[in-house]
């Protein structure tokens, strides 16, 4: 139990001195996260304001002033105005140049269209709420960032440890002492769930700090997205550096900018196209970032597909470090 706990204390510290896995594991997505939020943070969860001048009441969403010159002089209040000067004119500003603006553009000529020419709507629609949360681009940014935070931690540490360090003998000096291959892979991965916890804390605090990020927080699904996934990309790693010993690093960066790009972290998947949908439902971190959103209230999967992920990347991960773990310490005999 010493053995354990004080290999662990020396991994999870080797983590922070080494500037590869510090970069990789806590500085690059906290990053992103921070480069991605500045720039959508603005677009996420906008209201728009609308305000419009005419001489009949419009069905519409927005203002009605019934002085064109007050609504001229506040014009800067709205993200757009429009100013129904007769039956075919409508004279419109806009503030804000967004595909929302046009489409209330549209339909305020359509609804005048309408009321002039005295026609009944066709369709009434009835609106009712429904119990799902809707979702922020910051929140999405969030939630995709902490599970780019544990690939990181998962893939790149492991690889570090596994193919990099065993070029220098590193395993080698460990069989010297009295530690099993088994004890060896656990006592490391007990250290990078501790960076793990610890990244995401650092993320979540800058989250909070930085643009004043409420979100609903489960933490016991936390703690089960952030212990299944990283021993996921744990084992995942310790595959690449047997398989892949010499530029398992390499493979793993191309691997790292695939899995930004196709398994939703900062992008919807529903963009893609039909080939790439099909692809990105073989990146592991895409089930990631679901059970993470599933984490933090963002119900896109099911519950019992959250326990379905959780025990598969667990038991996958287990499987692979035990069998890489064996492998690593074989091939140093």
């Amino acid at each position: 139990m010493r053995n354990f706990i004080g290999l662990a204390r020396a991994l999870f510290l080797q983590a922070f001195r080494n500037k590869f896995s510090f970069f990789f594991n806590i500085l690059l997505p906290l990053i992103f996260f921070i480069m991605f939020g500045l720039v959508f943070s603005d677009l996420s969860g906008s209201n728009f304001s609308f305000a419009y001048f005419s001489d009949i009441d419009l069905n519409i969403e927005g203002v009605r002033y019934r002085d064109k010159e007050l609504l001229l002089k506040e014009k800067n209040k709205f993200d757009a105005i429009a100013i129904v000067v007769a039956d075919d004119e409508i004279i419109v500003y806009k503030n804000f140049d967004d595909y929302t603006v046009d489409s209330w553009i549209e339909s305020l000529k359509i609804e005048l269209e309408r009321k002039l020419n005295n026609s009944k709507k066709i369709l009434e629609v009835d609106e009712k709420p429904i119990n799902i949360a809707s979702i922020s681009q910051l929140e999405y940014i969030f939630t995709g960032t902490l599970a780019l935070s544990i690939m990181s931690i998962g893939m790149f540490s492991t690889i570090n440890i596994f193919s990099t360090r065993g070029k220098s003998g590193l395993i080698k000096r460990f069989k010297v002492l009295p530690l099993s291959p088994t004890s060896f892979v656990f006592s490391f991965s007990f250290s990078q769930f501790l960076i793990g916890f610890v990244s995401i804390i650092l993320i979540r605090i800058t989250s909070i700090f930085l643009f004043s990020m409420e979100i609903k927080e489960n933490l016991f699904y936390i703690v089960i997205s952030i212990i299944s996934s990283t021993l996921g990309m744990i084992g995942f790693g310790v595959i690449l550096s047997v398989l892949f010993p010499r530029i398992a690093s390499s493979i793993a960066q191309v691997l790292y900018t695939i899995f930004i790009f196709f398994s939703g972290i900062y992008f919807p998947t529903d963009f893609l196209p039909k080939f790439l949908k099909f692809i990105s439902l073989f990146t592991p971190v895409k089930y990631m970032v679901n059970m993470f959103r599933y984490s933090y209230g963002i119900k896109e999967i099911s519950q019992i597909n959250f326990f379905i992920y959780s025990i598969f990347m667990s038991l996958l991960g287990i499987f692979l470090l035990s069998y890489g773990g064996k492998i690593l310490f074989y091939k140093e005999e």
